[in-house]
């Protein structure tokens, strides 16, 4: 079975929104958790897991003098140029037990 298409691919074929993209990122910067959580139908993602395997986004998010404009865009990006933890039909989703990014409790950035 070939790879999973990247994030950022799905996003060209419309599978995910730049409004969903946004609450990942947002509610990673808020609220880090590990554990895969739905970012679209049939497609989940850990931005945790997707994180720590970008090491240039770690270093943005560590550096003193980011701006929240480059935090948020080394987030996105990360998440644009990984694979999906799991990519399917809607009625083949596994249940995660975990809400969206979206429906998820927003806070204040870090």
């Amino acid at each position: 079975m070939p790879d999973a298409p990247t994030i950022g691919e799905l996003y060209k074929l419309d599978r995910v929104t730049d409004e969903q993209i946004d609450a990942a990122v947002m509610d990673y910067l808020n609220d880090p958790m590990p554990g895969e959580s739905l970012l679209a139908e049939g497609i989940a993602i850990d931005v945790c897991a997707i994180m720590a395997a970008n090491p240039h986004a770690r270093e943005v998010l560590a550096m003193r003098g980011s701006s929240e404009d480059q935090m948020r865009m080394a987030v996105r990006t990360a998440i644009l140029l990984a694979r999906p933890t799991w990519y399917a039909q809607a009625d083949a989703m596994p249940e995660t037990g975990r809400a969206s990014p979206a429906s998820r409790r927003r806070g204040s950035l870090r």
